[in-house]
């Protein structure tokens, strides 16, 4: 099943409107670290036992639960945040890339009931959402869960999800202009984008922002060897183009009529839609590119 062809509905809601009281207990406000998969999430305690036919709503919903400084669950840490935002909305709002077996077994391992149902049907389903609208979303969330997304995102294997990883760390960096750990992810951003000299800018600012940074030093090399990578592939691709035209070049050559008269070669040239100075302007424009990459 695709999550593009199919929803997912709460069916278990017992909300606070029908418990409107639990705004005032003491342990509302109580703060609880989850940590899922390696993903950290802080959430009230009150926000989970909303609903407490859940599994986490049931655990913490009970007086038995030892009172811990994270709680360890081992599942997928990405998709919690789905599941993180039902307690908190009581809506399932599934992006695009999320693959829909995967979220199913999760609902299903938090006991969060759903009902299953065909695009067709309108009624309470679930939006997917597009790239740009998780975006827009994401920049409303704390500073820790942006970074954590930003982080997600330039160590993915998407050239789209990066540009976008490195966005959100500029956001970031425009609320804390002095956060050196988000200088230094969009840093390894621009160099897996390639975009060289603003990764080096970025590293920069990370030595000035601690000059005894032993990360900086390996981002340094990182960055170095992307730059030599990336000269050497374009000094290899200019010499194959220009290694085909001279190929071309000498074929047609051998093919030209044997005869010295300019009339004969403009006439051959003119049959094969050629113009000669094609050749010439060619090169004029390959040989400096060429030397470029020498620099």
């Amino acid at each position: 099943m695709n999550s593009s062809n199919s929803s997912y509905i709460p069916n278990n809601i017992s909300g606070l409107e029908n418990n409107p009281e639990e705004f005032e207990s003491e342990d509302f406000e109580e703060r609880i670290v989850l940590n899922v998969g390696g993903f950290r999430y802080e959430v009230l305690k009150g926000t989970l036992t909303r609903y407490p036919n859940t599994l986490l709503g049931e655990l913490f919903s009970g007086s038995n639960i030892k009172k811990r400084n994270e709680y360890f669950f081992d599942r997928n840490g990405r998709i919690f945040e789905i599941i993180l935002n039902y307690y908190r909305t009581g809506k399932l709002v599934i992006p695009q890339d999320m693959p829909a077996e995967l979220v199913r077994e999760e609902l299903n391992y938090f006991r969060i009931e759903y009902i299953e149902e065909n695009e067709d049907n309108e009624h309470d389903k679930v939006k997917v959402l597009t790239p740009e609208e998780e975006d827009e979303i994401i920049k409303q969330l704390s500073i820790e869960v942006r970074f954590q997304k930003a982080w997600e995102f330039v160590h993915g294997d998407s050239r789209q999800g990066i540009k976008r990883g490195v966005k959100h760390f500029t956001d970031i960096i425009e609320a804390e202009q002095n956060n050196v750990d988000a200088y230094y992810y969009r840093a390894f951003g621009y160099c897996r984008l390639s975009d060289i000299a603003n990764s080096y800018l970025d590293l920069d600012k990370v030595v000035s922002l601690d000059p005894q940074s032993k990360a900086a030093s390996d981002l340094k090399v990182l960055i170095d060897d992307k730059k030599t990578m990336t000269k050497f592939f374009g000094i290899t691709t200019v010499v194959a183009i220009l290694g085909a035209g001279i190929f071309a070049a000498l074929r047609m050559r051998n093919t030209l009529p044997a005869t010295d008269s300019p009339i004969y070669v403009y006439d051959y040239f003119s049959n094969y839609s050629f113009n000669g100075d094609v050749l010439l302007d060619w090169t004029k424009y390959a040989f400096p590119i060429f030397f470029f990459f020498f620099i």
